[in-house]
């Protein structure tokens, strides 16, 4: 399956927000329970797991809704939209990699 560029923004976010949660030495855990307090702890840790990793199923990370994009920010003290915009910024440059990398594959003649 092809990833499209919304899947670049929201693979971005979640990126930017473990990265963040490691420079503030917020364990994956503590970070899960604070975004998800209504949850159980094991639970929430496992959403967040899910978020972050591809399924081996899908081969894609679980779809991230936008009010747990924002609780997340809330979480680490920093502005939602701070964030997406940086990660919009992130998903361009890779999706512009992606582009040219496929561009510049040789394409295959039919046989005849």
């Amino acid at each position: 399956m092809a990833i499209d560029y919304a899947e670049l923004v929201m693979e971005s976010f979640v990126e930017i927000i473990d990265k963040l949660a490691t420079q503030n030495r917020i364990k994956k855990g503590e970070l899960a329970a604070k975004v998800w307090p209504d949850m159980q702890p094991r639970m929430a840790s496992r959403k967040w797991q899910f978020i972050r990793k591809k399924s081996y199923t899908t081969g894609q990370p679980q779809g991230i809704l936008l009010s747990d994009a924002y609780r997340l920010a809330a979480a680490l003290d920093q502005d939602p939209a701070y964030i997406l915009m940086k990660a919009s910024g992130t998903a361009e440059d890779k999706w512009n990699k992606l582009q040219a990398a496929s561009a510049a594959k040789p394409k295959m003649k039919a046989k005849k």
